[in-house]
């Protein structure tokens, strides 16, 4: 058990590089090819993470809910095909993340910017945003490894 652990702490930075590189590219292209179906559906998986939030649940079904939402609107069939892919040790990361106390709704609002940003179909907005989301998400106590800090943009 012990072992399984430790191989599953020492994938975790890989899991927030993999999500960074394919969740900041999937809001960027949702703010562009985003319809009107896919707001609803991203508006669905709000209302659901705020009512778990509500009842004292960490959010996590809303949670994975508003990502799939976010992959469908991109309307790239390989990334969600990626994303579907690594589903398990993101599960996993997200399971991590909002079991950190006060999360829940800090995540929450990070995805309403999220949502704000691909409704308005500001492409950069909504890549900054997921990318703040996601470096969130690194924080976690597993994450805090300092031989893999998490990669800050260059500006480039």
């Amino acid at each position: 058990m012990l072992a399984a652990f430790r191989a599953h702490e020492r994938r975790l930075p890989d899991v927030i590089d993999a999500r960074m590189a394919l969740e900041v590219r999937t809001a960027e292209l949702a703010a562009i090819r985003r319809t009107d179906q896919d707001l609803a559906e991203i508006d669905a998986a709000l209302a659901l993470m705020e009512e778990e939030i509500r009842r004292g649940d960490r959010g996590i079904d809303g949670d994975e809910r508003f990502h799939a939402a976010v992959t469908r609107a991109a309307h790239s069939a390989l990334l969600a095909d990626l994303m579907q892919a690594i589903a398990a040790p993101i599960t996993e990361s997200r399971v991590q993340s909002l079991s950190q106390q006060g999360r829940p709704p800090r995540s929450l609002r990070g995805h309403r910017q999220i949502a704000q940003a691909i409704r308005a179909g500001d492409p950069r907005a909504a890549s900054r945003k997921m990318r703040a989301h996601i470096e969130l998400v690194a924080q976690v106590a597993l994450l805090d490894d300092p031989s893999h800090p998490p990669q800050r943009p260059s500006g480039h």
